[in-house]
């Protein structure tokens, strides 16, 4: 299901750094990235600048309550 979800899936651990990604994710972020593997770089590291402050509010709040984010 979330490989085929057109949608950008990726989790990350504590620090931020990218333990999973699907494969639209990969798409996306790999304009940013290169060629280089994407597991355990830090998604923020990753992100284009207008999007991360958005995430950063959004893994804060999920810390916070436990709940998943769509941010």
């Amino acid at each position: 299901v979330l490989e085929s979800t057109t949608d950008c899936v990726v989790v990350v651990d504590p620090l931020g750094r990218l333990t999973y990604h699907n494969e639209r994710a990969r798409r996306v972020l790999a304009g940013t990235a290169g060629a280089a593997p994407l597991l355990g770089r830090r998604l923020l590291e990753l992100l284009w600048e207008g999007a991360r402050d958005g995430f950063t509010a959004a893994l804060g709040e999920a810390r916070w309550s436990g709940a998943p984010t769509s941010a």
